[in-house]
């Protein structure tokens, strides 16, 4: 599987949009990273939420999607301030019910969207927007297949 084919231009603009959405209307930051290969998956996903930084300062409220293609993994990792809302249950049943579905068939823009809709839905009636805390620049979506741009978020 070709990575940079796994979005078309409307899918990322159509997961774009439901990120801002979740943004927008809740205290909460979201990315979503996919990446050809992350080694192992759970290491690297903490490794670019921490070096990232997703979540506001003093709330520690983000959501990171990883995707790794070639080990065929989808890690879900939050921020403590999000940790008693989307618990490690929480993010399995909405990968189970929601994003691998779509991915089974191919549909991956679709599985995502569904996915950071499904997250919205959930942190919308915890988590609701706070006036006045500015979020800082994060990247919404990385789809990179370039080795080099994982080399420059890491300084490795």
């Amino acid at each position: 599987m070709r990575v940079h084919r796994l979005l078309t231009a409307k899918e990322k603009a159509q997961l774009r949009q439901a990120i801002e959405e979740v943004e927008r209307h809740t205290s909460a930051e979201v990315c979503v990273i996919i990446v050809p290969s992350a080694g192992d998956p759970e290491a690297f996903a903490r490794a670019y939420f921490d070096a990232v930084g997703i979540g506001k300062e003093g709330l520690d409220n983000g959501l990171l999607i990883l995707v790794a293609v070639r080990e065929r993994t989808v890690r879900i990792e939050v921020g403590r301030g999000l940790g008693a809302v989307i618990t490690p249950q929480v993010a399995q049943r909405i990968l189970d019910e929601v994003i691998l579905p779509w991915f089974r068939e191919g549909r991956y823009g679709e599985g995502l969207r569904s996915g950071v809709e499904a997250f919205g839905a959930i942190l919308r009636e915890h988590f609701p927007e706070r006036p006045g805390v500015p979020g800082r620049p994060i990247p919404d979506i990385v789809d990179t297949t370039e080795p080099s741009r994982m080399k420059d978020l890491f300084g490795s």
